[in-house]
């Protein structure tokens, strides 16, 4: 959320692959997640960095949107690169298998 310009053009990308339609989803920061709320999760005196708890806790909340709507996504960061022919290479079948 903090960068407009990595959103613009994680828009763009998204467009240009035909991704559509497609949501986002707002990114949760570990700084600002309180600290009590880190020691209820048991993320208080974990290894992770403040930066990573954030990561994770978006990554759930990703998660439990898509269970909520009953449906499953690809889930993107805001940074990702997506190479030619993404959309057609995501809907063949995988490498090594065989159609019914």
């Amino acid at each position: 959320d903090g960068s407009t310009v990595r959103r613009a053009k994680m828009n763009r990308t998204l467009e240009t692959a035909g991704m559509r339609p497609w949501a986002r989803l707002a990114a949760l920061y570990g700084t600002n997640v309180h600290p009590e709320a880190m020691a209820r999760a048991g993320l208080l005196r974990s290894a992770l960095a403040r930066n990573n708890v954030g990561s994770a806790l978006s990554h759930l909340a990703a998660w439990r949107f898509l269970a909520a709507a009953n449906t499953s996504a690809l889930v993107l960061e805001d940074d990702a690169l997506l190479p030619s022919r993404f959309r057609e290479r995501l809907r063949a079948p995988p490498r090594g298998t065989r159609e019914r």
